[in-house]
């Protein structure tokens, strides 16, 4: 893989919530001025606090007794602090549902991209093993499909274009997600014989014509994973 940047739904939207911290700032800054400037008595300390109070509508009360105009002050302040805040969980909230609905969007279109896929390869773990094996088969023009249990490899793989199942290759409805009943050959390349060995035993039970090929790195396995389906280690 590629080690450029992924791609981040809603970048926009993120931008958007990095204005958050500024705008409370520049808030409570303004209702900390305006309290000491209508307030003569009040320290900063207490027209900061007061300004906080006033923003996040608490309702503690007065740090002490305020005059009519700190009073229409405060009526003004509530305001901004309410909008602020509306401004805040509006964003966050249109952020969630965007980055669900654009996975969404993004699974389906990969899963009717792998359910047409004719004679391909499938290939089990996507560690340096994975990876490597992968690369060559692109590099020859062959169509392939990703498994991998690891989420946060799988966003990567996706990012750099792969086509990708999230799940564990010895699981049967990740080979079914995979579309193995289409696929030509399989190759398990997971850092663990005995992952190797389930996927070999799940694969050729779901696509008895498909050609294995399994990584071993104990030699003792060997024999278990050709016993298994794998047709060459």
């Amino acid at each position: 893989m590629t080690n450029r940047e992924p791609s981040i739904p809603g970048v926009a939207l993120l931008r958007r919530l990095c204005i958050v911290v500024p705008i409370f700032s520049i808030v409570i800054g303004f209702g900390a001025f305006g309290y000491k400037l209508l307030e003569d008595e009040i320290s900063w300390v207490d027209a900061i606090y007061q300004s906080v109070v006033t923003i996040s509508t608490v309702g503690f009360g007065e740090v002490h007794p305020l005059g009519d105009d700190s009073r229409i002050f405060t009526i003004v302040l509530i305001l901004l602090g309410v909008s602020a805040f509306t401004y805040t969980f509006s964003t966050l909230g249109e952020y969630i549902v965007a980055s669900e609905f654009r996975g969404l969007v993004r699974a389906r279109r990969m899963q009717k991209k792998i359910a047409g896929l004719k004679n391909y390869y499938i290939v089990c773990g996507f560690g340096r093993a994975g990876q490597r094996v992968a690369a060559e088969l692109r590099d020859s023009s062959r169509s392939i499909v990703i498994v991998e249990a690891d989420a946060t490899i799988t966003e990567e793989a996706i990012d750099d274009g792969w086509l990708v199942v999230t799940g564990d290759g010895g699981d049967d409805a990740a080979l079914v997600r995979a579309n193995i009943a289409s696929a030509s050959r399989l190759v398990a390349a997971t850092g663990s014989d005995a992952t190797n060995l389930m996927i070999s035993l799940s694969a050729r039970s779901l696509n008895s014509d498909i050609f294995i090929v399994a990584r071993a790195d104990d030699e003792v396995n060997e024999h278990k994973l050709l016993t298994a389906g794998a047709n060459a280690l």
